[in-house]
């Protein structure tokens, strides 16, 4: 049980970085799907939302207040103890909702999101990624 969600964990990381590249767009309606489904252009709670649906995890919902209230959150006295990888990073954002992205545990630690700043999905450094998008909420999902 403890192989297989390491294993669902490295795979959230693995398809969000096969997206890094893609174009951001600002509204959800404007995103854009290649004929097998594959992400190729939105924002960022699409792009998390389609990781781990293409993953099978279908209860990841599109919105992201939606995904705020999914999984469990990581509690800790410092947030960078505990955090895995595939967990999702939400801090404030451009728009009123906030924004998101989803953490990868390497030295350094980094975040892949549909950044608005960037123009497209990157990897960038964590705190880097908490400049912009203070008062960070993070939610276990596997």
């Amino acid at each position: 049980m403890i192989s297989e969600a390491l294993d669902l964990r490295s795979s959230v990381v693995n398809v969000a970085r096969s997206r890094i590249g893609c174009p951001y767009r600002f509204k959800s309606e404007d995103a854009e799907f290649d004929e097998n489904g594959s992400f190729q252009a939105g924002n960022c709670f699409v792009f998390t939302s389609w990781v781990f649906n293409w993953l099978g995890i279908w209860h990841l919902r599109l919105g992201i207040k939606q995904q705020k209230m999914a999984g469990i959150p990581v509690l800790s006295r410092s947030i960078f103890v505990r955090v895995c990888d595939g967990d999702l990073i939400f801090g404030q954002g451009r728009q009123e909702e906030g924004h998101v992205g989803i953490i990868v545990c390497e030295r350094p630690t980094t975040v892949i999101h549909a950044s608005c700043t960037h123009a497209c999905v990157v990897e960038e450094n964590l705190f880097q990624f908490l400049r912009r998008h203070p008062d960070p909420c993070i939610r276990r999902i596997v």
